[in-house]
């Protein structure tokens, strides 16, 4: 019980840890959003920003903790694009990352060829060289209005939930067994049956591998397959709790066998 209450005060901490970060976040983009349009934006044309804030996947001096990391493109005027529901020039657009230490990269492409009159590929050429005389106003924009400590504060609250829960995967996997006398793997596949003048479609569940179990000890499953019943065999309790915990393995008292739900039964499970 103790611990079902961690998890509940856990999921309401982080809750209002998330709401925290994501506010903090919001503030940023809109930050660095206003310098790109203020300062990089060539005349003529609007940006589409979409950014996010992303962690390194480790720590370098070079890049730092964190990165804002998203797609820049140009505001279309082409009807057609409009129409399909697109909301940037084709071919324009081009992805960049904001590093905690390590400037800014930019991956970027062309459409080939273009000219003067292609006034997108035009435009992300001259906002690209104003986004490098702006690196630094940047960079130090972001860090100025992010708070690393907020995420951290999430992701702490994130890893004890996560341990919580596997904890409570773990009991409910080891009670499982503990009271099992098979194991089995269920297979479940759609089956067609004619009823009246249609074809419907229920769930088959088909049992196979099943292990009737003998013993368990501290590190093995003792028993044999249904199957081959004078084969005797030792099973990894740790492997097979795994897979139990994972809805790979399923525990039962009575000897499973094949059955159908109908669509409606499955439907109300």
């Amino acid at each position: 019980m103790e611990q079902i209450d961690n998890l509940i005060e856990l999921k309401n901490k982080r809750e209002i840890a998330f709401e925290a970060f994501e506010a903090n976040e919001k503030i940023v983009i809109d930050e660095l959003t206003k310098i790109l349009n203020e300062k990089c934006c060539p005349e003529g044309v609007e940006l589409v920003v979409d950014l996010k804030m992303q962690v390194c996947r480790r720590y370098d001096e070079q890049y730092g903790q964190y990165y804002f990391n998203g797609d820049i493109g140009f505001k279309t005027d082409d009807e057609e694009r409009l129409a399909k529901g697109w909301k940037t020039d084709f071919g324009s657009d081009f992805d960049i990352r904001i590093y905690q230490n390590g400037g800014i990269e930019i991956n970027k492409g062309t459409c080939g060829s273009y000219r003067r009159q292609d006034k997108f590929q035009v435009a992300r050429d001259l906002c690209l060289a104003k986004i490098w005389e702006n690196e630094e106003a940047l960079v130090n924009c972001m860090n100025y209005h992010f708070k690393y400590d907020l995420y951290k504060t999430l992701k702490d609250i994130d890893n004890k939930i996560i341990q919580i829960e596997q904890q409570q995967r773990c009991d409910n996997a080891l009670k499982a067994l503990g009271g099992a006398v098979y194991l089995y793997t269920e297979n479940v596949y759609n089956k067609y049956e004619y009823v009246g003048d249609k074809y419907e479609i229920a769930k088959a569940h088909s049992p196979s591998d099943i292990f009737k179990i003998e013993k368990i000890t501290d590190k093995n499953v003792l028993g044999y397959y249904v199957d081959f019943p004078w084969k005797k065999k030792r099973l990894d309790r740790n492997i097979i709790m795994t897979k139990i915990m994972n809805n790979y393995l399923k525990t039962s008292v009575e000897l499973p066998t094949a059955f159908i739900v109908s669509n409606d039964e499955e439907a109300g499970k």
